[in-house]
């Protein structure tokens, strides 16, 4: 394929993924299998993911999460190490089209951010408030309103204390967020939290009520 029609190909394929994220902020970066994808409400930033068709990859996305500069999603391309060789010989040699492994989809909560130059693998799930550091390898699940950081990753703190991160998880229903509840809302969004403060600030929160879907 010539580089005129890969650049029309993409730019075809943009049109596509705008035209299914117009409620987000994101751009991909490649052309992949978009049905794969699924990204929420408010989120935004590059996404780049890798899919070799295993049945079960998959990416979902949640509301309101910042995604940062060259964060690579892999959704499979895993190789099996129980046999003798890890070389796909079915692939390479036109008995089979497919062999690469995938661990499950990724799955990121709501309102995580992700740094720059991280690389998710699949079957990770990042939970809601997590945030993870910049040039991270992330291996395996991360906790709700963690900090996880390295490679592989790995949690160096809880965001506020564990209660405190689980009443968060409870009672923060980010599904029924949208623009102008959260512009409602904006002072108690930038509200220190604290163990005195979390439970009102919350309860204010949802008082304001749902968005409009």
């Amino acid at each position: 394929m010539t580089f005129i029609k890969r650049q029309i190909k993409f730019i075809i394929f943009k049109y596509i993924w705008k035209k299914k994220n117009k409620n987000n902020y994101t751009f991909p970066t490649k052309i992949c299998d978009i049905a794969k994808v699924n990204i929420g409400y408010g989120s935004y930033g590059p996404i780049t993911v890798s899919t070799w068709g295993s049945e079960n990859e998959g990416l979902s996305i949640g509301k309101y999460c910042s995604i940062g500069p060259n964060v690579h999603f892999v959704l499979g391309g895993n190789h099996s190490y129980k046999k003798i060789s890890t070389f796909p010989f079915l692939v390479k040699y036109g008995m089979e089209k497919m062999e690469a492994i995938s661990n499950g989809p990724i799955i990121i909560g709501n309102d995580v951010w992700i740094g720059a130059d991280v690389t998710i693998l699949s079957g990770v799930t990042i939970g809601q408030g997590a945030v993870v550091g910049a040039g991270s390898v992330v291996t395996k699940d991360v906790l709700p309103y963690s900090v996880a950081v390295g490679n592989p990753v790995k949690v160096i703190k809880r965001r506020f204390e564990d209660d405190i991160c689980k009443y968060l998880v409870d009672n923060l229903n980010y599904k029924v967020y949208d623009k102008q509840s959260i512009i409602e809302m904006k002072n108690l969004l930038y509200e220190d939290i604290t163990k005195e403060n979390y439970k009102e600030i919350v309860n204010r929160i949802n008082d304001i009520g749902p968005g409009t879907y």
